[in-house]
């Protein structure tokens, strides 16, 4: 999480103290954590959760299913329109009634984080540590935590406002763990003896999301050839010095259900140009002191967003090549989103998330009030009936069939150029004996870390 606001400590402090019922794993497969079993009835219109019996809150208190559901109805967040209500059984079971069958599978509870929110004192939590301080941001170990008291007695967490200050504090030892390594520094990283690199592939993608309300972007055979002119490769090569992968789609690489092979993306620009010459697309010097372009279309990016920028103006590039003129306009945030949110915009590039699970794609890219991107009207339907299907697929072949019918579509018919898969680093002084898989984010493991000495400073 690259971000230097004043709450981010407490925001970080929240992934050590909070938990959901069920987690998604690696694969994208449900990982039980608070919940010990979850079953499906009532033709999948109920999700029945058993609870763990040895769970806590940082009070003292057993974790109950009335404490559980009465959380959980205050901050459905994002499943509120897919859940209809969260009922109490007994002391161990909770009963979640769906909008519909299948709207929501047991993988997709992991955004759902058992706490109090914002509460003071948030201690109505299950974590491995407990908050005990905002300013300075500190926790101490739970010693009751259900999986194990930590070796690790204490973690602060500072907030450093550029990533040249947080690097310097490392070096200095002022801190032990550096949440986020720059791309520019990844290098660095690699080359000190006493710094370690976790390197760890974001559940993100990177994409150029078209409006197809534009009368020349809503042509698919238009969309097709920008798709077919950009060179991804050099994308992840040069735009994001190697720490990346390149993108097919909006789902998660790593899925047990990905299609892999299938959907291989294609650099031909000389394909491009010849589709783009058969729509009547042909080059043209209207007004004389402009470059010769087939069109132009406008790309939002976020001014000042290196993560951006260069994939941005190599894309541009690339477009130029094939006489595509892509005008880039930075624009703040907040501009950013008042134009994404009325519609006043051709393209823009962004970070989307996809998580680990299957229905991020739904809520993205189909088109319940008529074409929208999240918040973001896009005009976009093509892949409805496919997003439709996948929502409502249940074995494991009828969710494979449904994804790669989904990538057809997206293909076939694109809403966007999905571009790149982001890869950042952790770093940790090698002291520290943290448990890492390839690719894995060690975040989650710095609760499991033994280190001599009495605390770990962890840094934003």
């Amino acid at each position: 999480m690259s971000t230097t606001r004043a709450s981010a400590p407490v925001e970080l402090a929240g992934l050590f103290t909070s938990e959901p019922l069920v987690a998604a794993a690696w694969d994208g497969r449900p990982a039980y954590r608070l919940a010990e079993s979850v079953s499906e009835s009532d033709n999948r219109r109920r999700l029945t959760v058993t609870l763990r019996s040895d769970v806590r809150f940082h009070t003292g208190e057993a974790l109950t299913a009335p404490a559980v559901a009465t959380l959980l109805g205050k901050k459905l967040g994002r499943l509120a329109p897919e859940i209809a209500s969260v009922t109490a059984l007994d002391d161990r079971h909770l009963a979640l009634t769906l909008q519909k069958p299948s709207s929501v599978k047991i993988e997709d509870l992991s955004s759902l984080m058992v706490d109090n929110g914002d509460s003071e004192g948030l201690a109505l939590r299950t974590g491995p540590f407990k908050l005990v301080s905002t300013n300075p941001v500190a926790l101490e170990a739970n010693t009751s935590y259900y999986q194990g008291a930590p070796d690790l007695q204490r973690i602060e967490i500072r907030n450093y406002t550029t990533h040249r200050a947080a690097w310097t504090g490392m070096m200095r030892r002022e801190v032990d763990f550096l949440h986020e390594v720059s791309r520019d520094a990844i290098e660095f990283v690699d080359a000190s003896g006493d710094i370690r690199p976790y390197p760890l592939l974001r559940p993100y993608y990177t994409g150029l999301v078209f409006n197809v309300r534009n009368p020349v972007l809503r042509r698919r055979e238009v969309r097709v050839a920008i798709n077919e002119a950009i060179d991804r490769e050099e994308l992840v090569r040069n735009g994001m010095r190697g720490h990346g992968l390149v993108a097919e789609g909006p789902f998660w690489p790593y899925h047990w259900a990905y299609p892999h092979g299938r959907f291989p993306v294609s650099y031909n620009p000389e394909a491009a140009k010849l589709r783009l010459d058969g729509a009547g697309l042909t080059l043209s010097r209207t007004p004389s002191d402009q470059m010769p372009a087939r069109f132009a279309f406008s790309c939002l990016t976020l001014i000042g967003d290196d993560r951006f920028e260069r994939i941005a103006l190599l894309v541009q590039r690339q477009l130029y090549a094939i006489g595509i003129d892509m005008r880039l306009v930075p624009v703040t945030s907040a501009e950013l989103r008042d134009r994404l949110e009325s519609g006043s915009f051709d393209a823009f590039i962004m970070e989307a998330v996809s998580g680990r699970t299957l229905s991020w794609a739904y809520r993205l890219w189909h088109s319940p009030v008529g074409g929208r991107m999240g918040p973001f009207p896009t005009g976009y339907v093509a892949a409805d009936g496919a997003l439709d299907r996948l929502q409502i697929a249940h074995s494991d072949e009828e969710i494979r069939e449904a994804l790669a019918d989904v990538m057809h579509a997206m293909r076939n018919d694109p809403p966007a150029a999905f571009l790149t898969w982001p890869r950042e680093v952790r770093a940790a002084d090698i002291a520290l004996d943290i448990p890492y898989e390839k690719e894995r984010d060690v975040f989650g493991s710095l609760w499991r870390l033994k280190k001599p000495g009495p605390q770990v400073r962890a840094r934003q």
